[in-house]
């Protein structure tokens, strides 16, 4: 397959391709695993951001796996 047949769904790559500056932020895992808080954070920077980056390890204390945060952020 060569880049022409492919199309990415992701915003990120869309815009980068386009040639145009891609605005990203890192949502930092909540302390707990209620996925409420990640979504709200979510909702608030899918307005203003092309990416979203979710972190690991965030402050070097338990948070929520940065793994099920972008699972989470796959069904936005």
């Amino acid at each position: 397959m060569n880049q022409e047949e492919f199309k990415s769904p992701g915003r990120l790559e869309r815009v980068l391709r386009a040639g145009h500056f891609a605005v990203t932020a890192e949502l930092n895992p909540p302390d707990s695993a209620d996925p409420e808080e990640v979504y709200k954070a979510a909702g608030i920077l899918t307005d203003v951001c092309d990416a979203i980056n979710a972190t690991d390890g965030s402050g070097a204390h338990c948070h929520m796996s940065s793994v099920a945060i972008c699972s989470l952020l796959t069904r936005l």
